[in-house]
């Protein structure tokens, strides 16, 4: 009897969980059928409720932040976001988006973290690349320079434009950079600050 019942309660549950993943397919298909309609506020709504329905589900939440962008809401995008990253902590490409969200914002220095964070979570050459490019336009140029390093090693075990591109641009950045360097440029006698930023610098991404 008790068998029985326990495999009544996993059956039951199983088919609880097939009906919310059904629903959250519908609710998403209907939001994303009104974002292409231009229907927002009611992609808003299906969206929303795909997320109320299964929270650990990745794509409400993408869908739900790229229409509050659409519809001029950053701060309610960022929030969705962070939200996103408490609920589904795995889907790095939060951080991605969140940092994009961020920089449109204006919180340079958040957004610098949140692109540093998704670069060294995935870490593969276009996340390094787009970390890189939020540096350059930041105008972190020290920052820039160190990821062009780690970019210029990676490469170095390959042929192609990648290894190229690198070289120039550690080269370019040196000569912009210079004695903000501080790999290139030696501690002078024992100050400390300078020593410190020289093993930053040098610390293996």
């Amino acid at each position: 009897m008790r068998t029985r019942f326990l495999l009544l309660a996993i059956a039951t549950l199983f088919t609880c969980s097939s009906a919310w993943a059904a629903g959250a397919d519908s609710l998403l298909t209907l939001a994303r059928g009104a974002e292409r309609e231009g229907e927002l506020h009611r992609a808003v709504r299906y969206y929303s409720d795909a997320v109320q329905l299964d929270p650990s589900r990745p794509e409400p939440y993408e869908g739900l932040a790229t229409v509050r962008m659409k519809l001029g809401d950053a701060r309610e995008a960022e929030r969705i976001l962070t939200t996103a990253l408490i609920h589904v902590p795995r889907h790095v490409e939060f951080l991605e988006a969140r940092a994009r969200v961020r920089k449109a914002l204006g919180w340079n220095e958040a957004a610098l973290s949140d692109m540093e964070s998704f670069a060294r979570n995935r870490d593969t050459r276009d996340a390094w690349l787009a970390y890189s490019q939020f540096c350059a336009e930041a105008g972190q140029l020290p920052s820039q320079l160190g990821t062009w390093r780690r970019l210029r090693r990676d490469a170095r075990a390959m042929e192609g434009s990648l290894n190229r591109d690198a070289e120039r641009w550690v080269k370019a950045l040196q000569i912009l950079v210079r004695e903000a360097d501080p790999v290139i440029t030696p501690p002078f006698g024992e100050d400390p600050i300078r020593q410190a930023l020289r093993s930053i610098a040098l610390k293996k991404p």
